[in-house]
């Protein structure tokens, strides 16, 4: 599909170590997906924590596998970013890492307005975006772990970061503890011009991620309560 080949660039898609196969000239969902890193919790402090009381593991990773309108992931995008036109892949296991499974999301959504004047001297922003979002998940019978990386295609300077969130779920005296990091990746380096809007970026990203926590937190445990049904 040429529309996603020509916005999310050929270098973040990287050939397996295992097999170094060409990548397709227009990958897929999937194929974004597999290029993921592993999901590992990172080697710095967490951005929050939550519970979900009263669930246990395997139902939250039964919640977040399950696909089909009204998922999980659709009903917390749904909830916080307001987007429109919302597809995903379902999850399929991805051998190049046994033991996870990949899945990926395409969507449109809403761009902030509240956006300081010195921004938008430097970058037009338009009122939405288009937005690719990918996830790898393992999981055990103690822990499991999920990454998450979007790309908000026409944002501005859009194509050069990704927002990248790693959530590590532990069952815990009778629910689940919800770990998350978060962060902002940059794949192009920036001129030093518009590091003003890295910066913004930066900030605007990481307040966006630490505020769907909640959200996210309510739709992943009423999912996870309606598996024991």
């Amino acid at each position: 599909d040429e529309w996603d080949y020509l916005f999310f660039p050929h270098v973040f898609l990287r050939a397996s170590s295992v097999e170094q196969a060409d990548v397709p000239r227009y990958p897929s969902l999937y194929d974004k997906a597999t290029a993921l890193p592993a999901a590992e919790a990172p080697d710095q402090e967490p951005l929050v924590t939550r519970r979900l009381d009263g669930v246990t593991l395997a139902q939250v990773v039964g919640a977040l596998k399950a696909s089909g309108a009204g998922c999980v992931l659709e009903r917390f995008f749904g909830d916080f970013s307001a987007p429109s036109d919302f597809n995903c892949t379902g999850w399929r296991e991805e051998p190049r890492m046994p033991g996870t499974e990949v899945c990926g999301m395409r969507y449109l959504r809403p761009l902030p307005t509240d956006v300081p004047g010195v921004v938008r001297q430097l970058v037009s922003i338009p009122e939405t975006t288009k937005v690719t979002t990918v996830l790898r998940m393992r999981a055990t019978s103690e822990e499991a772990m999920l990454l998450l990386q979007s790309v908000a295609h026409d944002a501005p300077l859009g194509e050069n970061f990704r927002m990248q969130e790693v959530l590590r779920l532990q069952p815990q005296d009778g629910g689940v503890l919800m770990t998350k990091w978060a962060d902002v990746v940059w794949v192009q380096a920036l001129a030093w011009h518009m590091l003003p809007v890295g910066r913004f970026i930066e900030s605007r990203s990481i307040e966006g991620m630490r505020e769907s926590t909640d959200k996210f937190v309510v739709a992943l445990a009423a999912a996870a309560a309606a598996e024991l049904a």
